[in-house]
């Protein structure tokens, strides 16, 4: 089974990876250009900022790789912990520089960010979505846990990827423990109805 790396499963995570058939339905329609909370392993554009390359600090509408391409149509899966707020404020922030930028965010209607900085086109997502956690071995992204014969039932499941998963364990699903929504910031028109399938949409005004 490898060696497990206790950084990739602990349960106080904050990094969920964008399940690849949302996403692919996104960029079906937004061709994106930036993702600015990757990693190497889960990122989904070919240009994205790492956490050590800080997307929170960088500008996302210039020039940002030797090609000279524009960050303008920017996908944006943040941590989901304290610093959730920063990211959607940047979000906004861009966008009123011109950049076109879709979030997938918690549902969380409650908070002070979500008030604060929720947009005009809102999708919430039907159901939990199944996300991608590091294979607690080799870090590549999984939608597949298992729990050890040595964990109880009040540890969290262990994500593997399939060549190192322990034999003879059933797979549990990845299903996020809280509902998740989209927040669609956009100056550009777009045909947003292929999304309907997804969930509900919301026009906040």
């Amino acid at each position: 089974m490898g060696t497990l790396n206790p950084g990739l499963f602990t349960s106080s995570r904050d990094e969920w990876g964008t399940p690849p058939h949302l996403f692919n339905a996104l960029n079906d329609i937004f061709i994106f250009t930036l993702d600015p909370c990757a990693s190497d392993l889960n990122h989904k554009t070919p240009v994205y900022f790492t956490r050590e390359q800080d997307g929170l600090s960088r500008s996302w509408h210039e020039p940002i790789d030797a090609l000279g391409v524009h960050s303008q149509r920017v996908f944006v899966n943040p941590p989901y912990g304290k610093h959730v707020a920063a990211w959607v404020a940047k979000t906004a922030e861009e966008h009123a520089q011109g950049v076109d930028a879709v979030c997938l965010l918690p549902a969380r209607t409650d908070t002070a960010w979500f008030q604060e900085y929720c947009p005009r086109h809102v999708l919430f997502l039907r159901g939990r979505l199944c996300f991608e956690l590091p294979c607690a071995v080799c870090g590549v992204p999984v939608t597949r846990r298992y729990r050890l014969p040595t964990q109880t039932k009040d540890d969290d499941p262990i994500p593997f990827c399939t060549a190192h998963a322990p034999a003879g364990l059933r797979a549990i699903r990845n299903t996020a423990p809280f509902p998740t929504c989209l927040f669609f910031y956009l100056r550009a028109p777009y045909d947003l109805r292929p999304l309907k399938k997804l969930g509900r949409f919301v026009d906040v005004y």
